[in-house]
């Protein structure tokens, strides 16, 4: 997902620069979660929270608004909202997330499907052009 956020969300939201974040605040791609099958753990919802929040930090001036939805896993539901909301209320967040996913490290389709989003999109959104 980071590699998503990276490649995707990153440029488009630089390029945007949106006055409000709104987000789809959703736990239903939990590794243990019986429907997405997507595997993120706590650890991985934080690190989301955290792009995010440096999106709304550097454009918004901190504006970010979220609704639950989603998350079958009852135990993993309240431990993964726990992790967004203690990221998004840290003082002092670094705005930078540190070194690039390597696309290397990326599964095929993944970056198949990033590569897909970008041919797609790069005529609305310029900063997908590379």
């Amino acid at each position: 997902m980071r590699y998503v956020f990276e490649q995707l969300l990153l440029p488009v939201a630089a390029e945007y620069r949106p006055e409000l974040v709104l987000v789809s605040a959703g736990q239903d791609g939990y590794r243990d979660d019986p429907i997405a099958g997507m595997k993120l753990s706590t650890a991985g919802y934080k690190e989301m929270a955290a792009l995010v929040r440096r999106i709304a930090d550097r454009y918004a001036s901190g504006r970010l608004v979220a609704v639950l939805e989603g998350g079958y896993h009852r135990e993993a539901l309240g431990e993964c909202v726990a992790g967004i909301l203690e990221v998004w209320l840290e003082e002092g967040l670094a705005v930078e997330s540190g070194e690039k996913v390597p696309v290397a490290a990326v599964h095929p389709q993944v970056a198949a499907a990033v590569a897909n989003v970008k041919e797609v999109h790069r005529r609305f959104w310029p900063s997908l052009g590379g």
